[in-house]
């Protein structure tokens, strides 16, 4: 026992270190801002609320299956995961981070110690990360059976453990995590059947609810059928009398394999079917789905190769969209390049030389795996926007991990253990680097000194109920086009320690006393909720006013409220200790033609 310990430690040490990076990840990423996040813990909150799947559109991204989601409920169960509050930045936009990179706005009720629905969202992130280390020490397996060298399936289990891209996703509620892990296991399963080509019959047993329970973690899973397929027929022949013999071996393999896969995952299909007209729920699908226009151009090719790179590193935020400097990409376009020769010359040496130094089969089918996937992947494109993310090609990480690591292995040549060390060293590295990234982005704002307040500072300020007290405001000062957006800027003195969510209501009148559009949004200006805000703290809020396209050009008064989120009763607004009738009148704009 303690020789195996000895002979281990070093994926034991991999692992540890990918659960503590994982867990910082997951703990410093404010919830809900990772891909998809929200509604993958939503359709878990629907569960535990109800006790059943959704139906229909009862879910965003409705017509997932539903493994992940079942289990989460099952940890989250007792933990009202449907009482946590999803609050929209309003603030936030693409075009600059004025509002926040936030999507969401976060309040004291998520802060440490965990409870309630925050505590069942970290609950379902552990869930998410324990998943990753499911997948990378599974990596490390087939590393070792496909690559038949220790130190290569070392840095490649490091390589993957320790990337940004991956430890990212794996410190989020996302089905993309259970579907990696048991697409992983998988084709785990199918390698060792390529290993032992006597067929046991546990064995294809096994593998086929391996791939069942991964079609009903997601269906992308489903690109594991090819390889399956190819593994079954190579064992079937290997050593085959005939070719009859050998049909009839891979025939009865099959039956095995699909006919348990089918026992798993075929209750879904048929009540797809029954809901919605066909097996996978396309038709629902459809009509949730961004649907893409027009066929695939070289432009939308450009756009999801640049996707996959920079997510395959490291691409953060809830919609993707805070990237790692310029420059580092530009490096690690470098890295990547440098696998890509390396394997591209390693395949040419071993089809001329007619041999290979790792496992053959086990090549082959990573390399069907890893097309079956990506052509689904096209295809999906093809379909529907917002596909340009590496975490959808997951169900094969095992087969796009070992082979990019294969590349680097074949460009150092027989300097493997240096490549293990600076694997190890630098991924590491660059994780700490996106985790320092991640907790610099969501710093919020600090308060302001008094001489930083605007030369037209109210000399009679404004106060809201005996909370905030309004010490100035900036408005545009040219007409803003409707369409387009501008920004209004607010200065308040903090009366008392607000102690929860503060949100504001500006409402545009026209000159015919109509209210023509409105805003609403945190006090905060969207980049930190007011609870978080302190006795005699000045602080400074800007918030994003977008003007609807349409509006008619002219002069339009400002009336403002200020209220506690989810109350419809305004704070009272004084004057100079004389109470105001109903809103704050804070001045006009103009808007003007659409561009």
């Amino acid at each position: 026992m303690q020789h195996r310990l000895g002979a281990n430690w070093r994926p034991l040490l991999i692992t540890g270190v990918f659960l503590v990076l994982a867990v910082s990840y997951s703990v410093v990423n404010p919830l809900g801002e990772a891909p998809d996040e929200v509604s993958h813990f939503t359709h878990v909150a629907f569960i535990v609320k109800n006790g059943r799947l959704a139906i229909g559109k009862e879910v965003a991204g409705p017509n997932q299956p539903p493994l992940y989601y079942a289990l989460g409920a099952i940890l989250t169960s007792r933990l009202e995961p449907q009482k946590f509050q999803v609050k929209a930045n309003s603030d936030f936009s693409f075009q600059d981070d004025e509002g926040g990179v936030n999507l969401l706005m976060h309040t004291r009720a998520e802060a440490f110690p965990y409870r309630n629905g925050a505590l069942a969202f970290h609950v379902l992130r552990l869930f998410s990360v324990i998943l990753g280390a499911g997948t990378v020490s599974l990596i490390y397996a087939i590393g070792k059976m496909s690559f038949r060298r220790e130190s290569l399936a070392l840095g490649a289990m490091a390589f993957w453990g320790f990337n940004p891209g991956f430890l990212f996703t794996s410190s989020a509620v996302s089905n993309d995590n259970l579907v990696a892990f048991l697409s992983t296991l998988t084709f785990y399963l199918l390698l060792r059947v390529l290993q032992f080509p006597g067929f046991s019959t546990a064995g294809l047993v096994l593998l086929g609810t391996s791939l069942g329970l991964a079609v009903l973690a997601k269906v992308s899973a489903l690109a594991l059928v090819p390889p399956v397929l190819c593994g079954l027929l190579w064992v079937s022949f290997y050593k085959a009398r005939n070719t009859v013999h050998g049909l009839g071996k891979f025939a009865s393999a099959s039956i095995l394999v699909f006919g348990a896969s089918i026992a798993v995952v075929g209750w879904w299909f048929a009540r797809n079917q029954v809901l919605y007209g066909d097996p996978l729920g396309w038709r629902l699908i459809l009509q949730v789905s961004d649907l893409r226009k027009g066929p695939l151009s070289l432009n939308d090719y450009a756009w999801l190769l640049r996707g996959l790179f920079q997510t395959y590193w490291g691409r953060f935020g809830g919609a993707a969209h805070l990237l790692l400097p310029g420059l580092l990409y530009l490096a690690l376009g470098l890295v990547t390049l440098a696998a890509i020769v390396g394997l591209l010359s390693a395949a040419y040496r071993w089809a001329r030389e007619k041999s290979a130094p790792y496992w053959g089969p086990a090549l082959a089918l990573m390399a069907v795996f890893l097309g079956a996937v990506s052509i689904s992947l096209v295809k999906w494109t093809a379909t529907v926007l917002g596909t340009d993310q590496t975490r959808l090609l997951y169900p094969a990480a095992a087969p796009m991990v070992l082979l990019f690591y294969a590349g680097l292995a074949e460009i150092f040549g027989g300097r493997q253990n240096r490549l293990e060390l600076f694997t190890g060293i630098g991924m590491a590295s660059l994780a700490v680097y996106g985790v320092l990234y991640v907790v610099s982005v969501y710093l919020p704002p600090k308060p302001i000194a008094p001489q930083q307040l605007p030369a037209n500072a109210l000399g009679r300020p404004v106060t809201f109920g005996q909370m905030f007290q309004l010490r100035a405001y900036e408005l545009p000062a040219e007409p803003i086009p409707a369409g387009q957006y501008a920004f209004i800027t607010t200065y308040w003195q903090v009366l008392q320690d607000p102690g929860t969510d503060y949100w504001v209501t500006m409402d545009f009148v026209d000159q015919s006393g109509r209210e023509a559009f409105s805003k609403v949004g945190s006090l905060g200006g969207g980049q930190q909720t007011t609870d978080y805000w302190k006795i005699g703290e000045l602080r400074r809020a800007r918030y994003r006013l977008a003007i609807p396209p349409g509006v008619s050009p002219g002069v339009y008064t400002i009336k403002a409220q200020v209220y506690a989120f989810g109350r419809s009763v305004a704070l009272p607004a004084t004057q100079g200790g004389d109470a105001m009738a109903g809103a704050l009148e804070l001045g006009k704009i103009a808007v003007a033609r659409e561009n």
